[in-house]
């Protein structure tokens, strides 16, 4: 093991020069992070570079794995988390609920441990963290380098004494699954362990004890839990014994993966608490494999601000998202979804707080303002993805999956927007043009006086519409950050490093305009909302 090296400043070059990076697996440890929050991460990342210690964090997937944190809780050496704050709606703090899952499980495994957590929040919520978390200013955190620097060489000395529990002992490649009563649920457990089989695991099916007494005394089988490499739990939809050996798995940190059986399950989504719902045979499969893929990858190092960027794009394991053919431009109707919740929630607290109190095209535009400038506040980012260049199937997030994997396409974007304006009773419309780059997509809103012709949009239309200021478009992508110096549409880079790799409301409307009226584009749609739904519902 190599011996510490005094820390040096390095303007320019960061905040510390790196010296000797030690790769004891004592140094290795899990590193927690709010992934949209990519400055914030690099400073500490930096930081704990140059100390020696090596963080390790899960590439971000649209697939929540409890069993892979659970598992690599106790294969590194410590546990890290940066905590910085976020804003609700209403304008109240908050932090990620998946951060403070890791850090519960962190806690109950009694994992060495350091938390730098944002000072608002610390003041806020101080007694859902350790008496231990260190604060920083989310704006300027090198104002307390010092602090910090020698609170991660503390931990870094905790770590190199051997005060680190020791790592779990079990069996590679066993898996054992605890079913509860019933042919169904047996049948269920028979299929995941063939595909267990599959990926060359060793599965044990153990039905569930049928008293409380015996699952408490039933000394084997609870050895049996902790020493195999996985456990899989096929539950009913009532509380049984079965659920009393998951919390004793849960509170020994066992990777654990949970189904529960729910003939009403609406989505197999895996839930906060880890637990997957679900109600047939095809749905249960397919979630199996798509946890069972997402615990076998391995964290990945996060040194220095490109590997944390590429931690926060997120690969897809599940295959839930909507498809669009498009051929077919009225269907993107479809996809304009104003009852789904993350939308209510943002226009509901849009609307609450509006003080426009004019009507017509004021009050349009203010409301889409409001909805544009909201959006920002959530941090998105733009993912560069084949939108509509494909000749078969576009792939189009749910607003929801959206804000799990906090990143979209312009097609997301424009539908995602398309659907708070709806939800707004505005007069959306969803907007594709062709350009020399491949396809894009904007969205914006009729206004209420505007008078427009029953037959379908032609480019010339579009452009009349938009110059007698009926259609409002604007470049959705402008409410989200783009990385790496480089526009999406047609806004110029100076726009955007003038917005912080954003663009404001105002300037998002001119680079749409500028779109539409470039030489070398061509309309493939413009979806007036309200009336294709209309006339899906006639036909």
């Amino acid at each position: 093991m190599t011996t510490n090296t005094p820390l040096g400043t390095a303007p320019g070059h960061g905040y510390l020069t790196p010296t000797v990076i030690i790769s004891h697996p004592a140094m290795q440890v899990y590193f927690s992070l709010s992934y949209r929050d990519v400055p914030i991460n690099t400073y500490f990342s930096e930081l704990f570079d140059v100390a020696g210690i090596s963080l390790q964090a899960d590439q971000k997937t649209d697939i929540w794995c409890m069993a892979k944190l659970e598992r690599y809780m106790f294969e590194m050496g410590g546990f890290v988390s940066i905590i910085p704050r976020r804003v609700t709606a209403d304008g109240l703090l908050t932090y990620s609920p998946y951060i403070a899952r890791e850090l519960m499980l962190a806690r109950r495994a009694r994992t060495p441990q350091i938390l730098f957590v944002d000072d608002q929040l610390l003041t806020q919520y101080r007694l859902e963290f350790p008496t231990s978390a260190i604060p920083f200013f989310l704006h300027a955190p090198e104002t307390e380098l010092t602090r910090h620097v020698e609170e991660i060489s503390q931990f870094r000395r905790k770590l190199a004494s051997g005060a680190a529990r020791p790592a779990r002992q079990y069996v590679p490649r066993e898996a054992t699954i605890i079913v509860g009563a019933g042919s169904m649920l047996r049948d269920a457990a028979s299929y995941l362990a063939a595909i267990l089989r599959r990926e060359d695991y060793k599965p044990t099916i153990v039905p569930g004890s049928t008293g409380l007494e015996q699952a408490f005394d039933d000394i084997n089988l609870f050895e049996l839990v902790l020493r195999s490499e996985l456990c899989v739990f096929v539950l009913d939809n009532d509380l049984s014994c079965p659920d009393l050996l998951l919390a004793m798995a849960h509170a020994h940190c066992v990777p654990s993966m949970r189904f529960r059986y729910d003939p009403a399950a609406t989505s197999r989504e895996p839930e906060l608490s880890g637990a997957v719902k679900w109600r047939s045979s095809e749905d249960l499969g397919s979630s199996f494999s798509e946890l069972l893929q997402n615990y076998q990858s391995a964290f990945v190092r996060a040194s220095g601000r490109d590997i944390i960027e590429q931690l926060a794009t997120p690969e897809q394991v599940s295959d839930t998202l909507n498809t669009w053919d498009p051929a077919d431009g009225p269907a993107l109707v479809l996809h304009v979804v104003p009852d789904d919740s993350y939308v209510k929630d943002r226009v509901d607290g849009v609307i609450r707080t509006l003080e426009c109190t004019d009507t017509g095209r004021v009050k349009n535009d203010a409301v889409c303002r409001g909805l544009y400038d909201r959006i920002k506040k959530d941090h998105f980012y733009y993912t560069f993805e084949p939108v509509i260049t494909q000749t078969h199937v576009q792939r189009i997030r749910k607003p929801r999956e959206m804000d799990s994997l906090n990143c979209g396409t312009c097609i997301d974007f424009a539908c995602l927007f398309a659907s708070m304006l709806e939800g707004a009773h505005e007069r959306p419309v969803v907007i594709v043009v062709g350009t020399p780059r491949g396809s894009h997509a904007l969205a914006g809103y009729i206004t209420e006086d505007a008078v427009l012709s029953e037959s379908e949009f032609t480019l010339g239309d579009l452009r009349g519409a938009v110059n007698r200021g009926e259609v409002v478009p604007f470049e959705t992508t402008g409410a989200v950050e783009v990385r790496g110096d480089r526009t999406v549409a047609a806004e110029t880079e100076t726009e955007r490093k003038e917005g912080g790799n954003l663009l404001d409301y105002r300037t998002a409307k001119s680079a749409a305009r500028r779109l539409l009226f470039q030489r070398d584009v061509n309309l493939e749609y413009c979806i007036d909302v309200v009336r294709a739904r209309r006339s899906l519902h006639e036909k």
